[in-house]
């Protein structure tokens, strides 16, 4: 657990679960419907650029795959090589590094 914004726990989730096809696919749609729930839940607050946001925190579900294969012993090696291999795909189709505020 860490606290942190909602559209960190919506990267992590579709990274991870969806084939890139398939996330490909659908990502746009769930993004938008992700933003129209929690607005019609009353959450303030909401990034503007929730694309830009997402992005950003699809840095992090690679690098926790990553880190998680560096420890070791935390998930079976070939689920873990998936993940990677999956988050490392949408880093590089969504160019997130780029979405990272670095000065």
């Amino acid at each position: 657990m860490r606290l942190g914004e909602g559209i960190g726990d919506i990267a992590y989730l579709l990274t991870t679960t969806l084939a890139p096809g398939l996330r490909r696919q659908h990502e746009a749609a769930l993004l938008a419907q992700y933003a129209e729930t929690v607005r019609a839940q009353g959450v303030r607050g909401l990034s503007d650029d929730l694309m830009t946001r997402y992005r950003a925190h699809c840095c992090y579900t690679f690098e926790a795959m990553v880190v998680t294969l560096a420890i070791g012993g935390m998930m079976e090696l070939d689920s873990n090589l998936e993940l990677i291999r999956r988050t490392s795909i949408a880093v590089k189709d969504l160019d997130c590094f780029a979405a990272l505020p670095l000065a």
